[in-house]
């Protein structure tokens, strides 16, 4: 991969509990990030969504264990590496299945 320490790419992340790998769906919270964006569209961007409305604290306390997974509890934090790999493994798997089937099908 290519590095040049002289450009700078915005980018922009943006993660929610419904729709991220956790699939727990109802649960209104997410996070958005920008990096390498101009001050000034910032503040803009910052004023604009402060009037919009914010997600319910039940989405806003599972935002925050999305960005914060439990490391201090006994056990908790093998749990968690386990959950989160046997998760991420069996959503591998089903698109690969859903890859085969489709690479099967004759046109796509």
């Amino acid at each position: 991969m290519l590095y040049k320490e002289n450009i700078s790419v915005a980018l922009a992340s943006m993660h929610s509990t419904s729709k991220g790998f956790y699939g727990e769906c109802g649960l209104r919270g997410g996070l958005l990030h920008f990096t390498n964006f101009d001050k000034d569209w910032l503040e803009q961007y910052n004023k604009l969504s402060s009037i919009s409305l914010c997600s319910n604290i039940t989405g806003q306390l599972a935002m925050s264990l999305v960005c914060n997974p439990p490391t201090d509890i006994p056990g908790c934090k093998d749990l968690y590496a386990k959950e989160r790999i046997d998760l991420l493994d069996s959503l591998k798997k089903k698109s690969f299945k859903i890859y085969d089937v489709l690479n099967e099908l004759e046109g796509i």
